[in-house]
């Protein structure tokens, strides 16, 4: 199989799937210790992926020692920024994109729509995803509305502070 760009999931979720109580949600409700975790995978991995509603509530400083593709359908609504590249075409275009600039790896860091149309295009290696200690049974589901039918395998699991649980998961292909 030819070079592309592997592709890890990161999300932080509720126990019953929930990634956002509204849209721009803060994402309060998550621990300390999973902010570390994002920080720290994503500095290491070196590229996000997001689409624009995710990019408009991020604070500044999750931008530093990261290049970032935001997805968006409009492109020129936003202003241009160093190491952020704003993308208007399909997930399978982008990933063809950073695998032809020699990217290595990318972290899919949200929202749904982005997360579930990186799934439907059979494009996600890894996911690892931060279960929160809390039920919400309303709001933002983590993969959008597509419908999905993904089996993983389960690589490992960690424990982030006293009551979240990380798990790491591979696609099975």
């Amino acid at each position: 199989m030819p070079f592309k760009t592997k592709i890890s999931m990161l999300l932080l979720q509720s126990l019953d799937g929930i990634i956002a109580k509204t849209q721009g949600d803060n994402l309060n409700w998550g621990s300390v210790e999973d902010k570390e975790h994002f920080r720290s995978k994503t500095k290491q991995i070196g590229t996000m992926i997001m689409g624009s509603n995710l990019y408009k509530v991020m604070p500044e400083h999750t931008f530093d020692q990261r290049k970032t593709f935001v997805l968006t359908s409009n492109p020129a609504r936003f202003e241009p920024k160093k190491d952020i590249e704003f993308f208007s075409g399909s997930p399978l275009e982008l990933v063809e994109k950073l695998t032809e600039s020699g990217i290595k790896e990318a972290a899919l860091v949200g929202g749904g729509l982005v997360y579930g149309s990186f799934l439907k295009a059979n494009l996600v290696d890894e996911i690892w995803v931060t279960i929160a200690p809390k039920i919400f049974a309303d709001g933002i589901f983590g993969y959008g509305k597509e419908k999905l039918d993904i089996n993983l395998e389960i690589i490992g699991t960690y424990t982030l502070g006293e009551n979240e649980i990380l798990a790491h998961y591979r696609i099975k292909k």
